[in-house]
């Protein structure tokens, strides 16, 4: 697969095999920040991206929402480590059981409200490597600035604690 686009929109398309193309995007596009990254995510397990992210908290405020379903139940989930680096961690813990259950299934990186990355990546290394999955890099104020929003309003009524 691969990526494209040029100016204010980009796209990379898993899988990208060894090469990790959505990582690489990824650490791009946080690397990029300089004061705010806000982060939304239904699965968290990429060690590389965790160190990325847990890098960036000395240059830029660091804020992570997390299924709570997910961060309990996938043994490899990296919220833990990050908590002890003192990212700041909530967790959307949706109503019901099983697979009819809702989810908190967004996938999203906000950067200084003027970057949003998105789309059907969760944050895994099988999701880059074997997976068919896609991020959208958009830069548009204004697209930032919705995906802000919803960060900003799930953020308060998230929990401090996974259980």
């Amino acid at each position: 697969q691969g990526s494209g686009g040029a100016g204010a929109i980009r796209w990379v398309i898993s899988p990208t095999g060894k090469d990790r193309e959505i990582h690489k995007a990824l650490f791009e596009e946080i690397d990029s920040a300089r004061r705010d990254i806000r982060i939304m995510l239904y699965q968290f397990t990429s060690r590389d991206l965790m160190n990325h992210v847990r890098n960036m908290k000395s240059k830029a405020k660091v804020r992570l929402l997390l299924d709570a379903k997910q961060a309990i139940n996938v043994k490899v989930s990296v919220h833990e480590e990050l908590q002890k680096a003192g990212v700041e961690i909530r967790y959307v813990k949706m109503p019901g059981t099983g697979p009819e259950a809702p989810k908190f299934h967004h996938k999203v990186l906000v950067i200084d409200d003027h970057t949003v990355v998105t789309g059907s990546y969760n944050w895994s290394v099988l999701a880059d490597e074997a997976n068919h999955e896609n991020i959208v890099i958009l830069r548009d104020a204004a697209s930032a600035k919705a995906f802000a929003a919803e960060f900003d309003r799930i953020w308060p009524t998230a929990k401090e604690t996974i259980e």
